[in-house]
């Protein structure tokens, strides 16, 4: 379930329960989220990162999932704050609008 189809207490709790701060930056980061490295171009069936649940010390662990199945690669993974990463969603809207005004 996702946000959208929980009640607002419910929603809110669930967001708070996904969200991990980063203590040395204050950045947020939604686990629940796909994420891509900095600059890298969305593909609907090519790789995205996602978090399935692994930490190193208090720190989220993101890994390669290619996409539509969302199975994981043979890497182990990154922590989340080792590279730059955008939510992949953001991407993929970016590049829609950008092909929609280029037609």
């Amino acid at each position: 379930m996702n946000g959208d189809q929980l009640c607002e207490k419910c929603s809110a709790k669930a967001t708070e329960a996904n969200t991990w701060t980063n203590p040395a930056t204050d950045e947020e980061y939604d686990l629940r989220d796909l994420y891509l490295p900095l600059g890298q171009r969305y593909e609907p069936d090519g790789w995205v990162w996602k978090h399935l649940g692994g930490f190193w010390d208090d720190v989220p662990i993101i890994v390669p999932v290619q996409q539509p199945g969302m199975k994981p690669g043979e890497y182990a993974g990154r922590l989340i704050t080792e590279l730059a990463f955008e939510v992949a969603g953001s991407v993929a809207w970016r590049q829609q609008m950008a092909d929609r005004a280029a037609h």
